[in-house]
C-alpha cells in the first residue's frame, strides 16, 4: 500500500468503512473505521489494516490474523474480522481489530519509560505471551513496534502469531528482555541489564537466559508480583516445551510426579495473582472504546494558544512525537474524539527537533492544573501532564 493511501479514505473493506488514514504499521495501511453505522446495528469502531494481496508477507501475515481471531486475552489486541477485497481494482487481504491509542515505539522515541510504566509494559507483554505459549502459539516479534496501549494496558499486536517451536518461545522471551532494557535505558545491549533496578534488572537478566534457559512468562509474572515460584528453572513450562522433553526410566517416575505436582501449585498460585498485575498503571493510554458524554464533550477546556505561549510559561502535553507530521495526526484524532478539547502542535527549535501535543500553553501552573483536569474529564489523554517548556 504505497499509492492512494488517502484516496481510500470512505471506501468499504468487508463491512468496515474506511473513515481516515492514520499512517502506516509495518509497511500496512491503518485506517480509522467504523460499521454498523444507521439501522438497528450499533456502530463498532475498529482498526483497518491493509495489504496487498500479491505482498510476499500476505500468507503468513493472514494465517496469523486468522488465528488471531481465536485469541482472547487483555494483553493480546482482538482482531474481530479478516478478509479479502478489492480497492481500486488490487486485490487486498484485510482485518479489523481493536484500536490502540498509541504505539510504545511512538512513546520510546521521546523517553525512556518510568517505573511504573515499565511495570504495566512487562504485566501486558508477559501476560500475552503466557497466554500464547500456553496454547502452543508464538508471537515471534515481540519489539517496541508490536505492542500499543489500548485503554488502560498494554497489549501486542497479531500480525506475526504463529505455531510455537521451542526456539520460538525462546525468541519471544528473549525478545522480552531485549525491550524492557531498551524502554528503560534507551538502548537495546543486553549488558545494559545491571543499569535496572530491581525486579527489572532480574527480569532482563533472566530473559536473555543469562544463565542458561530463559525464563518462562509465568516466571516472569510472579517475579513481577514479588513472590518466587516454586521452580525457578521451569515455571510453568509452554506445552510446546513440555512436549519435546525425553520420556523418563521407571526409577525416575516419582521425582517426576512431584515436580508437576509443584507446577501445579504454581499455576493455581499465578490465576490467584494475575488479576493484580493486569491492574498496574499503563505505559499510556487514551480513552478511546468508551464515548464521552455529550454534557462532558461540550465544554472547551483548553485556553487558546498563545502567541509565544509555548516559548515560556507552564503547558499541558498530551503527546511528543519526533515526527511533526504524526503529532498533527493525534492532534486531529483528540479533536474528533474529544470536541471539548482543543489540541495543536509546537515543534521545538533546538537540536532535538521534537514535535509536542499541547493541550494549553503559556499558563501559570494553577491555570495549567485546571486545563490538565478539566481536559481529562473531556476526554482526553489520561496520561497528559504539565510541564514547563522553554525555548533557548
Amino acid at each position: 500500500m504505497t499509492q492512494n493511501r488517502i484516496e481510500y479514505e470512505g471506501w468499504m473493506a468487508g463491512d468496515w468503512r474506511l473513515d481516515s488514514f492514520l499512517g502506516t504499521r509495518h509497511g500496512m495501511a491503518v485506517y480509522d473505521s467504523s460499521s454498523g453505522s444507521g439501522g438497528f446495528t450499533p456502530e463498532r469502531k475498529a482498526a483497518v489494516q491493509l495489504l496487498m494481496l500479491d505482498d510476499d508477507r500476505s500468507g503468513a501475515v493472514r494465517s496469523s490474523w486468522e488465528q488471531a481471531t481465536k485469541c482472547v486475552d487483555d494483553h493480546l489486541l482482538r482482531v474481530y474480522e479478516t478478509g479479502e477485497t478489492e480497492l481500486d481494482g488490487r486485490l487486498v487481504i484485510f482485518a479489523a481489530m481493536e484500536p490502540s491509542d498509541i504505539g510504545v515505539e511512538e512513546i520510546l522515541a521521546g523517553r525512556p519509560i518510568s517505573l511504573d510504566e515499565a511495570r504495566s509494559l512487562v504485566a501486558g507483554v508477559a501476560g500475552a505471551l503466557e497466554y500464547l505459549h500456553q496454547r502452543g502459539l508464538q508471537h515471534g516479534s515481540v519489539i517496541p513496534s508490536h505492542m500499543h496501549v489500548a485503554g488502560d494496558a498494554v497489549k501486542l499486536s497479531a500480525d506475526t502469531i504463529s505455531t510455537a517451536s521451542e526456539d520460538g518461545w525462546k525468541s519471544d522471551m528473549r525478545q522480552l528482555g531485549t525491550t524492557l532494557i531498551q524502554a528503560m535505558t534507551g538502548v537495546a545491549n543486553g549488558g545494559n541489564a545491571s543499569l535496572l533496578p530491581s525486579p527489572f534488572q532480574a527480569i532482563a537478566t533472566g530473559c536473555l537466559g543469562a544463565a542458561g534457559r530463559p525464563w518462562t512468562a509465568h516466571r516472569v509474572l510472579q517475579t513481577l508480583s514479588g513472590i518466587a515460584i516454586a521452580d525457578p528453572e521451569l515455571g510453568t513450562m509452554p506445552p510446546v516445551v513440555r512436549r519435546l522433553l525425553p520420556a523418563q526410566p521407571a526409577p525416575m517416575r516419582w521425582p517426576f510426579v512431584a515436580m508437576a505436582a509443584v507446577v501445579l501449585f504454581g499455576i493455581l498460585g499465578y490465576w490467584g495473582l494475575r488479576e493484580p498485575a493486569k491492574q498496574a498503571v499503563p505505559v499510556a493510554s487514551v480513552p478511546v472504546a468508551a464515548p464521552v458524554a455529550e454534557s462532558t464533550r461540550a465544554r472547551t477546556v483548553a485556553p487558546p494558544a498563545k502567541s509565544a505561549a509555548s516559548k515560556s510559561g507552564w503547558v499541558v502535553i498530551a503527546a511528543t512525537y519526533v515526527s511533526r507530521q504524526a503529532a498533527e495526526g493525534r492532534a486531529v484524532l483528540i479533536a474528533k474524539r474529544s470536541p471539548g478539547v482543543r489540541a495543536h502542535v509546537f515543534t521545538s527549535s533546538s537540536g532535538s527537533r521534537m514535535s509536542y501535543v499541547l493541550l494549553g500553553a503559556g499558563l501559570t501552573r494553577e491555570e495549567a492544573d485546571r486545563v490538565l483536569r478539566g481536559a481529562r474529564q473531556a476526554g482526553a489523554p489520561r496520561d497528559s501532564y504539565v510541564t514547563k517548556l522553554t525555548e533557548k
